[in-house]
C-alpha cells in the first residue's frame, strides 16, 4: 500500500487539525503537523494515521522538519478508558468514598485525577484532537459514575478541565504549544 503526506495546520474553531488546501492562509509561527495517508482513503480527512510529526514553521518559509521534531506514539485507544490502575491510593479511597470531585473543596483531589488521566493520554498522543478529548471526558464520568455533572451531557466540566490540563501536561513535558 502506497503511502501519501498531508500537511495540516490546527484550527481555532473547530479545535482541531485540518488539511492545508491553501498555503496563502498560514500565519506566521503556525503549529503545523503532517500525517501519513493510506492512497485509499486520501479524499477522506478523518482516516488518518495516528503517528503524526509536528512541526512549527513560519508560513513564509517552507515547511521543513528535523529529525528532533519527530516523535512516534501508539495508536489512539477506542475506546478511551480511564486509567484506573495509575490512580495514587489516596485518590483510589477518595473515590471509593463517593467524593464529588466537581465540589470546589475537592480542587487538590480534581487536580490529581486530571494529572492522572492527561498523564497517561501523552502517551499516546500529545495533542489529541477534540474527539478525543471528548473521550477523555467521558471515560472519567464511565469510570466513576458519581462524577457526572447533573446539567448539559454531564461532562462538559470535565472537556474544560481536560483541554487545560492537557496544556500544563504538555509545558511540563517541554512541548510547546
Amino acid at each position: 500500500m502506497a503511502t501519501e503526506f498531508a500537511l495540516q495546520y490546527f484550527d481555532q474553531e473547530w479545535q482541531s487539525y485540518v488539511n492545508v488546501e491553501d498555503y496563502s492562509i498560514l500565519q506566521d509561527r503556525t503549529k503545523l503537523r503532517t500525517v501519513s495517508m493510506h492512497t485509499q482513503s486520501r479524499h477522506s480527512q478523518g482516516d488518518v494515521s495516528s503517528n503524526a510529526t509536528e512541526v512549527v514553521a513560519n508560513a513564509t518559509q517552507d515547511v521543513a522538519s528535523d529529525s528532533s521534531a519527530s516523535t512516534s506514539f501508539s495508536e489512539w485507544p477506542s475506546p478511551f478508558v480511564f486509567p484506573v490502575k495509575a490512580l495514587s491510593p489516596h485518590l483510589v479511597d477518595a473515590l471509593d468514598k463517593r467524593i464529588n470531585l466537581c465540589n470546589p473543596k475537592q480542587r487538590y483531589l480534581r487536580g490529581l485525577l486530571l494529572q492522572t488521566l492527561c498523564s497517561e493520554a501523552v502517551k499516546f498522543k500529545t495533542h489529541p484532537d477534540h474527539r478525543e478529548k471528548v473521550e477523555m471526558a467521558k471515560s472519567i464520568t464511565l469510570a466513576f459514575p458519581h462524577l457526572k455533572e447533573p446539567v448539559g451531557r454531564g461532562y462538559d466540566g470535565w472537556l474544560a478541565s481536560v483541554v487545560d490540563c492537557l496544556k500544563s501536561t504538555r509545558r511540563q513535558l517541554g512541548v510547546i504549544d
